[in-house]
């Protein structure tokens, strides 16, 4: 009587194993791809379009590989509960200000001109401060300067003012 091979049963076991990771991840990217809808912000000295990045998918993407903000003049990257939100600027072509939000609008911190990316891994930035932030929002290098944004001032959303990019 010839042994019986059950190494093919533990190759398929460990195959489907690694595999269905690998398409959940897929599936949710895809599912999560949604194109970002955009508000209108108020700063001290003006308003400005920023789009909203309120999923996990887009908050990792945040504004890696684009050449220049061109169609909003920042990124609201959102959470749903306070804490601490450290940022990375992987893949990041240009510097950015990051300006840490609590739930009332009120900037905990700024860290101007982060730099772009060019080690790996990349650094997380995390300022003191921080730790009730429950949004950042990323401009372009100095613009939290020319807005009036410093510590301690208010940004907010105009009501009634999202929409779909």
């Amino acid at each position: 009587m010839k042994p019986r091979d059950d190494g093919w049963l533990c190759r398929a076991v460990i195959g489907v194993g690694l595999a269905l990771p690998l398409i959940a991840a897929l599936i949710w990217i895809r599912f999560d791809n949604r194109p970002l809808s955009t508000i209108v912000f108020e700063t001290p000295k003006t308003v400005i379009p920023v789009g909203v990045a309120d999923t996990p998918a887009a908050r990792s993407v945040g504004l890696s590989r684009r050449e220049a903000l061109s169609d909003v003049d920042g990124l609201l990257l959102q959470w749903e509960t306070p804490g601490r939100h450290p940022l990375w600027m992987a893949d990041m072509r240009f510097p950015l200000d990051l300006i840490w939000l609590d739930a009332d609008g009120r900037v905990l911190a700024i860290l101007e001109s982060a730099p772009p990316c060019s080690a790996s891994p990349c650094p997380l930035r995390e300022l003191e401060g921080t730790s009730e932030s429950i949004e950042v929002l990323e401009v372009a290098a100095g613009m939290a300067r020319a807005l009036g944004i410093a510590v301690g001032t208010r940004v907010r959303p105009l009501a009634d003012t999202s929409h779909r990019r």
